[in-house]
Protein backbone atom coordinates (compact mmCIF):
# COMPACT_ATOMS: atom_id res chain seq x y z
CA UNK A 1 0.00 0.00 0.00
CA UNK A 2 3.34 2.26 0.22
CA UNK A 3 3.45 2.92 -3.19
CA UNK A 4 -0.06 3.41 -3.78
CA UNK A 5 -0.34 6.14 -1.21
CA UNK A 6 2.73 8.00 -2.14
CA UNK A 7 1.39 7.96 -5.84
CA UNK A 8 -1.81 9.10 -4.45
CA UNK A 9 -0.04 11.77 -2.09
CA UNK A 10 1.95 13.21 -5.55
CA UNK A 11 -1.21 13.46 -7.99
CA UNK A 12 -3.36 15.14 -5.31
CA UNK A 13 -1.14 17.73 -4.67
CA UNK A 14 -0.17 18.44 -7.98
CA UNK A 15 -4.33 18.57 -8.43
CA UNK A 16 -4.07 21.00 -5.92
CA UNK A 17 -1.72 23.26 -7.11
CA UNK A 18 -2.86 23.54 -10.20
CA UNK A 19 -6.63 23.79 -8.91
CA UNK A 20 -5.19 27.24 -6.97
CA UNK A 21 -3.04 27.92 -9.89
CA UNK A 22 -6.41 27.94 -12.29
CA UNK A 23 -8.36 29.98 -9.77
CA UNK A 24 -6.22 32.44 -8.99
CA UNK A 25 -6.03 33.61 -12.98
CA UNK A 26 -10.11 33.79 -13.18
CA UNK A 27 -10.05 35.73 -9.96
CA UNK A 28 -7.65 38.61 -11.15
CA UNK A 29 -8.73 38.47 -14.48
CA UNK A 30 -11.99 38.39 -14.33
CA UNK A 31 -12.84 41.95 -15.78
CA UNK A 32 -11.34 40.41 -18.85
CA UNK A 33 -9.52 44.22 -19.71
CA UNK A 34 -12.71 45.51 -21.15
CA UNK A 35 -12.91 48.14 -18.09
CA UNK A 36 -9.87 49.80 -19.38
CA UNK A 37 -11.57 50.85 -22.33
CA UNK A 38 -15.05 53.54 -23.03
CA UNK A 39 -17.12 54.15 -25.47
CA UNK A 40 -16.71 52.31 -29.15
CA UNK A 41 -13.24 50.76 -27.99
CA UNK A 42 -15.05 49.17 -25.09
CA UNK A 43 -17.72 48.12 -27.42
CA UNK A 44 -15.11 46.14 -29.78
CA UNK A 45 -13.55 44.85 -26.91
CA UNK A 46 -16.38 43.14 -25.80
CA UNK A 47 -16.95 42.27 -29.63
CA UNK A 48 -13.69 40.89 -29.95
CA UNK A 49 -14.29 38.85 -26.46
CA UNK A 50 -17.98 37.37 -27.68
CA UNK A 51 -16.32 35.95 -31.03
CA UNK A 52 -13.02 34.98 -29.23
CA UNK A 53 -14.80 32.08 -27.94
CA UNK A 54 -15.01 30.10 -31.27
CA UNK A 55 -11.39 30.58 -31.97
CA UNK A 56 -9.05 28.20 -30.10
CA UNK A 57 -5.71 26.72 -30.81
CA UNK A 58 -6.07 23.88 -28.84
CA UNK A 59 -7.24 21.06 -31.00
CA UNK A 60 -8.86 19.02 -27.78
CA UNK A 61 -12.24 19.32 -26.14
CA UNK A 62 -10.40 20.36 -23.14
CA UNK A 63 -9.53 24.24 -23.23
CA UNK A 64 -5.77 24.51 -21.64
CA UNK A 65 -7.48 28.36 -21.49
CA UNK A 66 -8.03 29.28 -17.57
CA UNK A 67 -8.85 33.12 -18.33
CA UNK A 68 -9.04 35.89 -21.57
CA UNK A 69 -7.93 39.35 -21.32
CA UNK A 70 -8.19 42.27 -24.29
CA UNK A 71 -4.52 43.62 -23.44
CA UNK A 72 -4.65 45.92 -26.92
CA UNK A 73 -7.55 48.20 -28.87
CA UNK A 74 -6.35 50.45 -31.54
CA UNK A 75 -8.82 52.70 -34.04
CA UNK A 76 -10.81 55.47 -34.44
CA UNK A 77 -13.84 56.47 -35.45
CA UNK A 78 -14.70 56.20 -39.24
CA UNK A 79 -18.29 56.84 -40.62
CA UNK A 80 -17.30 55.30 -43.96
CA UNK A 81 -15.44 51.51 -42.60
CA UNK A 82 -17.27 48.72 -43.21
CA UNK A 83 -17.14 47.69 -39.65
CA UNK A 84 -19.49 48.53 -37.69
CA UNK A 85 -22.58 47.30 -34.99
CA UNK A 86 -25.16 48.13 -37.15
CA UNK A 87 -26.97 45.06 -38.10
CA UNK A 88 -28.80 42.68 -35.90
CA UNK A 89 -31.13 43.23 -33.00
CA UNK A 90 -29.79 45.67 -30.33
CA UNK A 91 -30.18 43.00 -27.72
CA UNK A 92 -28.74 39.25 -27.18
CA UNK A 93 -25.73 37.80 -26.22
CA UNK A 94 -24.25 39.04 -29.34
CA UNK A 95 -24.77 42.58 -29.07
CA UNK A 96 -22.13 44.21 -27.20
CA UNK A 97 -22.45 47.87 -27.70
CA UNK A 98 -22.27 50.39 -30.43
CA UNK A 99 -19.06 50.94 -32.69
CA UNK A 100 -18.45 52.56 -36.29
CA UNK A 101 -14.43 52.53 -37.24
CA UNK A 102 -11.60 50.68 -38.36
CA UNK A 103 -10.81 49.23 -34.93
CA UNK A 104 -8.53 46.41 -33.95
CA UNK A 105 -8.54 44.24 -30.44
CA UNK A 106 -5.99 41.45 -29.44
CA UNK A 107 -7.25 38.76 -27.08
CA UNK A 108 -4.77 36.70 -25.19
CA UNK A 109 -5.58 33.72 -23.56
CA UNK A 110 -3.55 32.22 -20.30
CA UNK A 111 -3.38 28.92 -18.72
CA UNK A 112 -2.81 28.04 -15.19
CA UNK A 113 -0.82 30.95 -13.35
CA UNK A 114 -1.12 33.25 -16.02
CA UNK A 115 1.01 30.85 -18.14
CA UNK A 116 0.00 32.60 -21.94
CA UNK A 117 -1.28 29.73 -24.42
CA UNK A 118 -1.75 32.16 -27.23
CA UNK A 119 -3.77 35.05 -28.57
CA UNK A 120 -6.35 36.09 -31.24
CA UNK A 121 -6.16 39.16 -33.10
CA UNK A 122 -9.38 40.79 -34.72
CA UNK A 123 -9.41 43.53 -37.25
CA UNK A 124 -13.03 44.31 -38.23
CA UNK A 125 -14.62 41.48 -39.72
CA UNK A 126 -11.14 39.10 -39.98
CA UNK A 127 -9.27 37.39 -37.49
CA UNK A 128 -5.70 35.70 -36.91
CA UNK A 129 -4.76 32.78 -34.45
CA UNK A 130 -1.43 32.97 -32.72
CA UNK A 131 -0.22 30.07 -30.65
CA UNK A 132 2.91 31.42 -28.05
CA UNK A 133 4.63 27.72 -28.31
CA UNK A 134 4.87 28.17 -32.36
CA UNK A 135 6.69 30.65 -33.11
CA UNK A 136 5.33 32.13 -36.50
CA UNK A 137 8.63 32.86 -38.27
CA UNK A 138 10.58 29.87 -37.73
CA UNK A 139 10.71 27.26 -40.72
CA UNK A 140 12.08 24.38 -41.68
CA UNK A 141 13.28 21.58 -39.12
CA UNK A 142 13.20 23.68 -36.35
CA UNK A 143 8.88 24.00 -36.84
CA UNK A 144 8.69 20.62 -37.54
CA UNK A 145 10.44 19.86 -34.37
CA UNK A 146 8.59 21.61 -32.38
CA UNK A 147 5.02 20.66 -33.85
CA UNK A 148 6.07 17.51 -32.89
CA UNK A 149 6.97 18.08 -29.29
CA UNK A 150 3.89 20.47 -28.62
CA UNK A 151 1.32 17.60 -30.56
CA UNK A 152 3.31 14.67 -28.24
CA UNK A 153 2.58 16.91 -25.43
CA UNK A 154 -0.92 17.87 -26.23
CA UNK A 155 -1.46 14.16 -26.60
CA UNK A 156 0.03 13.16 -23.49
CA UNK A 157 -1.95 15.83 -21.29
CA UNK A 158 -5.60 14.46 -22.96
CA UNK A 159 -4.52 10.98 -22.01
CA UNK A 160 -3.65 12.28 -18.44
CA UNK A 161 -7.18 14.45 -18.51
CA UNK A 162 -8.63 10.70 -18.71
CA UNK A 163 -6.06 8.80 -16.61
CA UNK A 164 -5.72 10.56 -13.94
CA UNK A 165 -9.25 11.51 -12.59
CA UNK A 166 -9.78 7.76 -12.70
CA UNK A 167 -6.40 6.42 -10.93
CA UNK A 168 -7.00 9.21 -7.88
CA UNK A 169 -11.08 7.65 -7.14
CA UNK A 170 -10.50 3.97 -8.15
CA UNK A 171 -6.75 4.49 -6.19
CA UNK A 172 -8.52 6.83 -3.28
CA UNK A 173 -11.55 4.24 -3.07
CA UNK A 174 -9.27 1.32 -2.15
CA UNK A 175 -6.95 3.39 -0.26
CA UNK A 176 -9.85 4.47 1.49
CA UNK A 177 -11.52 1.12 1.79
CA UNK A 178 -8.75 -1.39 2.27
CA UNK A 179 -6.18 0.53 4.48
CA UNK A 180 -6.16 0.16 8.22
CA UNK A 181 -4.02 3.16 9.03
CA UNK A 182 -5.33 6.37 9.38
CA UNK A 183 -2.57 8.50 7.69
CA UNK A 184 -3.63 6.01 4.44
CA UNK A 185 -7.39 6.44 4.95
CA UNK A 186 -6.70 10.57 4.89
CA UNK A 187 -5.03 10.17 2.00
CA UNK A 188 -7.39 7.68 0.08
CA UNK A 189 -10.02 10.36 0.76
CA UNK A 190 -8.27 13.23 -0.45
CA UNK A 191 -7.24 11.58 -4.00
CA UNK A 192 -11.26 10.52 -3.95
CA UNK A 193 -12.40 14.09 -3.31
CA UNK A 194 -9.48 15.03 -6.01
CA UNK A 195 -10.56 12.72 -8.55
CA UNK A 196 -14.34 13.06 -8.46
CA UNK A 197 -13.66 16.88 -8.86
CA UNK A 198 -11.34 16.61 -11.47
CA UNK A 199 -13.37 14.31 -13.28
CA UNK A 200 -16.62 17.18 -12.90
CA UNK A 201 -14.45 19.89 -13.92
CA UNK A 202 -13.19 18.08 -17.02
CA UNK A 203 -16.87 17.24 -18.27
CA UNK A 204 -17.70 21.01 -17.52
CA UNK A 205 -14.73 22.21 -19.44
CA UNK A 206 -15.72 19.85 -22.01
CA UNK A 207 -19.43 20.44 -21.95
CA UNK A 208 -18.71 24.41 -22.11
CA UNK A 209 -16.38 24.43 -24.89
CA UNK A 210 -17.48 25.31 -28.44
CA UNK A 211 -16.47 22.80 -31.07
Amino acid sequence: MRWLRNCLFVLTCTVVVLGVGSAIPRLVLSGEGVGAYSGEKQAFARFALVYDRDLREWPFPIDPTIARRVTEVSGTHNPRSPCNSEEGPRKGPYYTGYFLGDYKAEVVHYGPFFIPTGKNVFNCDLASTYIFLLPRSAEGAVINILGSVVLIGAFGLAIAAIVVPMFLTLGGGILLVRSLERDNRMVGLAALVSGVALAITELLAIATTPI
